[in-house]
């Protein structure tokens, strides 16, 4: 759904002689207005006829670039390079929304190249945003590799004397709290309870303690 800005915009251009597209008229496509649009809003989807998107990708944009793009919705992802002629696809997207931090890191296609409106190099604001989003979900994006890979927790970030971790032996064994001490030989040893070789923050697991719960994949620093 456009937002008013959008909808203006696309009624302004209109009036400047450019091309409008409707989606709805017919089933899963967009085709050309010939006559003056009614502005059905509810019912339809308008936009600016875009420019040849295959053109486009082809001359300015290579695999691994970080861009925006507009189809039926709006995503910043990072652009993977494909045979397909149809559509456009993705190391990994998120979507343009306040409330929606999803990663889509799956091997299907993003969008329609048929549905774009606009497609170009994402802004560093942008940019940041698909990092910011990426890191809460644990992952970052290795540009050399091409690769997006799981993140782990740092154990070097654990003071000896200050960090209030939680520790057991094995999976088996129910989580204590105590202070960390030191890592050594897979060894997390700890003051104030049994020394174990899990171990894991405090803070943001609270709900762990006394339990046998399995933690995030995210703490998983053992073997």
């Amino acid at each position: 759904m456009a937002t008013t800005k959008e909808k203006i915009e696309i009624m302004q251009a209109y009036e400047r002689g450019e091309q409008i597209q409707i989606y709805g008229a017919i089933p899963n496509k967009w085709t050309d207005m010939n006559i003056e649009p009614l502005w059905d809003w509810k019912n339809f989807n308008y936009r600016v006829k875009p420019k040849n998107s295959d053109k486009l990708i082809e001359s300015e944009f290579k695999d691994g670039d970080i861009l925006f793009v507009t189809s039926l919705n709006s995503w910043i992802f990072i652009f993977k390079e494909n045979e397909n002629k149809r559509y456009i696809y993705k190391y990994v997207a998120v979507p343009i929304c306040t409330f929606d931090t999803s990663i889509y890191i799956n091997d299907s296609p993003l969008c329609d190249k048929e549905h774009i409106s606009e497609i170009r190099f994402a802004t560093e604001e942008e940019k940041q945003k698909l990092f910011d989003i990426l890191k809460e979900n644990n992952y970052h994006w290795d540009a050399k590799t091409k690769t997006l890979e799981k993140t782990k927790f740092d154990i070097t970030t654990l003071k000896p004397f200050e960090s209030k971790v939680l520790v057991r032996l094995d999976s088996k064994c129910i989580w204590e709290a105590a202070i960390f001490g030191f890592f050594s030989d897979n060894f997390f040893h700890v003051l104030g309870g049994n020394s174990g070789k899990q171990c894991i923050p405090y803070e943001g697991n609270e709900h762990l303690l006394g339990t046998a719960n399995d933690c995030n994949e995210y703490y998983k620093n053992w073997e």
